[in-house]
């Protein structure tokens, strides 16, 4: 980027970094109306990349490649933690050769997980980012699409990736804390912490 460099050798300039594109348009704004003149430059997305996923963060969102025989919730964690994202929503689709999904029971107040191993498209995957207990928590549904044509649905407990997964995480600046529901036997949220 020369002329970012370029500006930044200017010793007469000062930088002013801002996180948000709109926020940066404002505080040049008003530099300009304090002082005569003002100015914005904004780069284009910067490319992340982890062990088992790489991103492009696009204005507030991200979008988000996992890579052939990689664990989906696994690659999805890891970028949530990489990326410090306390809460948000997740959403997407890809293909899948094995997903164990789960079905809550609440007369038992536990999950029953049946493991499908058999490619299937992912039709859609949509979920949420909270934490719960201190951690990053992915709450996740999935729709899969067999050979012949019917679906399966459910919580996602894991797929591995067979072709490609292709994501779009759109983080909140919020901190949202789910607790154990006893009574029921999930966590909920608590809009009280």
């Amino acid at each position: 980027m020369v002329l970012l460099d370029q500006l930044l050798a200017n010793k007469n300039l000062q930088l002013i970094g801002c996180c948000k594109e709109l926020n940066a348009a404002y505080a040049a704004e008003g530099y300009a109306r304090a002082n005569g003149c003002g100015a914005v430059i904004t780069t284009n997305a910067q490319t992340l990349n982890g062990e088992h996923w790489a991103a492009k963060r696009v204005e507030d969102a991200y979008i988000v490649s996992i890579p052939d025989k990689s664990s989906l919730v696994e690659a999805l964690n890891d970028f949530v933690i990489a990326q410090k994202i306390k809460a948000g929503q997740i959403t997407g689709v890809g293909a899948s050769n094995e997903a164990i999904l789960r079905f809550f029971n609440p007369a038992t107040k536990k999950y029953v997980d049946k493991t499908f191993a058999e490619q299937m498209e992912i039709s859609n995957l949509s979920g949420n980012i909270s934490e719960v207990d201190g951690k990053p928590k992915l709450h996740l549904h999935v729709t899969l699409g067999r050979r012949d044509y019917t679906a399966l649905t459910g919580h996602l407990l894991d797929a591995k990736i067979r072709g490609a997964g292709e994501f779009f995480v759109y983080p909140i600046d919020a901190k949202v804390v789910k607790v154990k529901n006893e009574e029921v036997g999930l966590d909920f949220y608590d809009f009280e912490d």
